[in-house]
């Protein structure tokens, strides 16, 4: 993050005005306001919305160029500081000439410049930070590479910086995939990630959709896999369009909708989604087994839960939310589910297109804990399985120790547990292109309309 790299001396640089001062036009001061609230910690998406919410001087295509340039950053910002780096010290300037609001306001130029900017845009945009090093933009402009790296005999330090990832993180997915493959999920992270939606298959058809779609001018197009999912070509606020509100589409990565298929939740069966978070998977969940049986969605986090509940009267489903730790559930429960769905708490490092800002703040202390509590969250999970039910565990990571390690754990732990192929529960269609294993990784990329990272694992409980 800028506040370490580089270090900042205490002078004040003499700069004639804060970052959310007026002067710097309403696009560029609202971008460097969201920066510098990421940079206390705060969540991109969160601090976007606040920015929003009090922003009636920013029309929609405003805001998106505001979104965009917050997230721009955000997922090539090592790299823009690497380039900001290397061009002070070819002028021999000092980054420590510059307190945090100008480093950042540095920070943005560059990024812009490194996607294409002139510099008379950048001059429009923040004249006195363009002047305030002669020739510094210039420089970078020519240094720049504007290819991907592709030789694997770099060090990781560089590997990481060129795809603006934390070394210790590139380290650890490097270790997981090799370094080829860490490459290839690396600079997938670097792209925009589409907007998707999946399809209520009991209310409407894809066809359908798509074809109300373009009758509002609107582009999109079947996703490559999941068949219930569309791509959204453009760049849109659906939430207050009339398929939204009635229920017949929802925001849904294919990933996500993949990982609701895998578990192959049948209708009139018992089924359990362990970790429902805001529900997106409890709704495909219960679109699959076309409304009938019986459905239990656990999240003790009352922000999630509430969401949750908001969310299912809308989409016209029933389902039993309960608001209590899985442990907890009490000893009636257990054995009675036909099956299990653990979309387990993780780094989300499979997200990182939507949210860059993550890699950031992640700490490998971090990457420890979620580890723990993905074991634990299976091992609560195990009891409540019926002999004979399958458990389905996923997360939404790249990195090896919460996805092959997990599941290699568990099966080593809990001997009347059997991998399960994952074809028999998604069917062939999907199968083919993923192979008949009982594992298997989902994203991110190579394309940018291509699903976020997802792992997910199949296991079926031996029979009495």
């Amino acid at each position: 993050m800028s506040k370490q790299i580089p270090p900042y001396s205490s002078a004040i640089d003499p700069q004639p005005r804060a970052i959310t001062g007026p002067h710097l036009g309403r696009i560029h001061d609202r971008v460097l306001h969201v920066l510098a609230e990421v940079d206390t910690g705060y969540p991109a998406d969160r601090s976007l919305a606040n920015t929003f919410r009090r922003a009636r001087d920013l029309g929609s295509h405003d805001r998106q160029q505001v979104k965009e340039e917050v997230y721009g950053l955000l997922r090539r910002r090592r790299l823009a500081q690497d380039q900001l780096l290397r061009g002070l010290r070819a002028l021999k300037k000092s980054p420590e000439l510059f307190d945090p609001p100008m480093w950042l306001r540095l920070e943005l130029l560059t990024h812009l410049i490194l996607e294409g900017a002139t510099l008379a845009n950048l001059t429009y945009r923040d004249a006195y930070a363009v002047k305030r090093i002669p020739n510094l933009f210039q420089r970078i402009a020519k240094k720049t590479p504007r290819s991907p790296p592709t030789t694997t005999t770099k060090s990781i330090d560089r590997a990481a910086i060129e795809v603006s990832l934390p070394t210790w993180l590139y380290q650890r997915l490097a270790d997981g995939v090799g370094i080829e493959k860490a490459q290839e999920i690396a600079q997938a992270l670097l792209e925009r990630a589409p907007l998707t939606l999946r399809v209520d298959h009991h209310r409407s058809t894809r066809s359908q959709i798509l074809q109300m779609l373009a009758e509002q001018g609107i582009s999109a197009q079947p996703t490559p896999i999941a068949p219930h999912g569309i791509i959204v070509d453009q760049r849109i606020d659906l939430r207050n369009s009339a398929l939204f509100q009635e229920g017949l589409v929802e925001v849904q990565d294919e990933g996500s909708q993949l990982v609701a298929m895998a578990l192959g939740a049948q209708p009139g069966e018992h089924v359990m989604d362990a970790c429902a978070g805001a529900g997106g998977k409890t709704l495909a969940l219960w679109a699959n087994m076309r409304r009938q049986g019986r459905l239990v969605a656990i999240e003790p986090d009352k922000k999630k839960h509430d969401a949750l509940k908001t969310r299912l009267p809308t989409a016209g489903r029933t389902v039993e939310v309960m608001p209590v730790a899985l442990e907890d559930l009490p000893a009636n429960q257990h054995g009675s589910f036909d099956r299990i769905l653990v979309d387990a708490p993780c780094t989300g490092t499979g997200t990182l297109r939507r949210h860059p800002d993550l890699k950031w703040r992640l700490k490998p202390e971090d990457l420890a804990k979620e580890c723990e509590r993905q074991i634990h969250l299976l091992g609560a999970a195990l009891p409540l399985l019926k002999p004979g039910g399958i458990i389905v565990y996923a997360t939404c990571s790249v990195l090896r120790e919460e996805n092959e390690t997990i599941a290699e754990h568990i099966v080593a732990s809990a001997p009347e547990l059997n991998p399960h192929p994952l074809g028999e529960l998604w069917g062939q269609a999907i199968a083919k292109h993923f192979g008949q294993g009982a594992m298997c990784r989902i994203g991110p990329g190579p394309h940018a309309n291509q699903a976020d990272g997802f792992f997910i694992a199949a296991f079926v409980r031996a029979s009495l």
